[in-house]
């Protein structure tokens, strides 16, 4: 692990309202024997950096690689989980390198966990940084069949809410097991917990009980087409 890094997190702990490690641990959710790792010269992961960098207000580009202002600027509160994981130009040469992949994010196209959202373009303007392990051998997906979206609604609340952002599964386009998944129907785009209903038919379901049930016929809507499953979400603590 670099000296430097371990001098930038020691700055940040250093921080008035953090003050010792116990207290990065608290507020950051890391274990105390993962930050015992890193200063001892463990190479912390993606997720480690990323959760400090969101908790203690710390740019995620200055806390990793040196570089940029050391302090976040003003966000909107909506794109805060964005921030955690968004990835500059100047670091994909770094993180190439390193065990990560990385992910197409769409910021003008959201899912909605509510009476569905209007898709305005489906040009992809940001990548997320994802630790390989996690994306390849727990998520099971390819970086490059894969989106990061963004809800809007609270008709999956409190499994999903309003701001989070969801990485989906875009090989799983055909309703194969019970479990969230992204898609378009009639003028929407939905985020839904799809579970089986008869030989051809199913149930989209919205976890918050004030939604009603969308009966879907995958073989007689012509408006219906399956993104994905959504296989991952990040959210604002």
């Amino acid at each position: 692990m670099s000296e430097d890094f371990l001098s930038r997190l020691n700055d940040v702990v250093n921080q008035e309202d953090i003050g010792n490690w116990a207290q990065l641990s608290k507020v950051a959710n890391i274990p105390m024997s993962t930050l015992q790792s890193i200063k001892k010269g463990v190479n912390p992961g993606f997720d480690t950096i990323s959760r400090i960098a969101a908790a203690t207000g710390i740019s995620l580009d200055w806390l990793a690689t040196g570089e940029g202002p050391k302090m976040r600027g003003k966000h909107d509160p909506l794109r805060e989980p964005l921030d955690q994981y968004l990835v500059s130009e100047d670091d994909l040469d770094i993180l190439k390198n390193n065990d990560f992949v990385f992910i197409p994010g769409y910021s003008d196209v959201c899912v909605s966990a509510g009476n569905g959202c209007v898709v305005d373009s489906e040009v992809s303007d940001y990548l997320l940084a994802f630790d390989r392990g996690l994306a390849v051998n727990e998520l099971g997906i390819q970086s490059d069949r894969a989106a990061a979206l963004r809800v809007h609604g609270d008709s999956m609340a409190p499994t999903l809410l309003p701001g989070d952002v969801v990485v989906i599964d875009r090989n799983d386009v055909s309703f194969t097991q019970d479990a969230i998944y992204a898609f378009h129907w009639e003028e929407g785009l939905f985020v839904k917990r799809i579970q089986r209903r008869g030989r051809n038919l199913f149930e989209a379901l919205s976890d918050n009980p004030l939604y009603r049930t969308i009966v879907l016929d995958p073989q007689n809507s012509e408006t219906l087409r399956i993104i994905g499953r959504v296989v991952w979400a990040g959210k604002r603590m």
